[in-house]
């Protein structure tokens, strides 16, 4: 996934879900693969662009209660916020767990405040 390329992208969603499998609690994993599918829509790797914001949407409700203060969890979600989900998501978003905790927001930078505000 870092390396921008599709086929790799598909491998990083791949692997995530066997670590997912393993540990269903690894909230880094689903943070990762949000980011993921968004790189999916980001780059035109796919022509489901509603299916993926679908899995971005699950993956972020799965991640939220889980990353902690994870950085790298909250900068993937930040991204997959960021890049692909519109208002109407990110509303919902602001009312959800995902906004719960103060290090969360911070931690996310910019991004993440414009869509858990308080």
């Amino acid at each position: 996934m870092w390396k921008r390329v599709e086929s790799e992208n598909r491998d990083a969603i791949r692997l995530l879900h066997q670590a997912i499998a393993i540990n269903p609690h690894y909230g880094r994993a689903y943070a990762l693969q949000a980011w993921c599918h968004s790189q999916n829509i980001v780059y035109l790797w796919t022509v489901e662009a509603e299916r993926e914001r679908q899995l971005i949407r699950k993956a972020i409700d799965a991640a939220a209660p889980l990353i902690g203060d994870d950085p790298l969890a909250m900068t993937a979600l930040g991204a997959a916020l960021g890049q692909s989900l519109g208002e109407g998501d990110r509303a919902q978003l602001r009312r959800s767990s995902a906004c719960a905790r103060p290090q969360q927001r911070l931690g996310l930078g910019k991004t993440w405040l414009e869509y858990c505000p308080g």
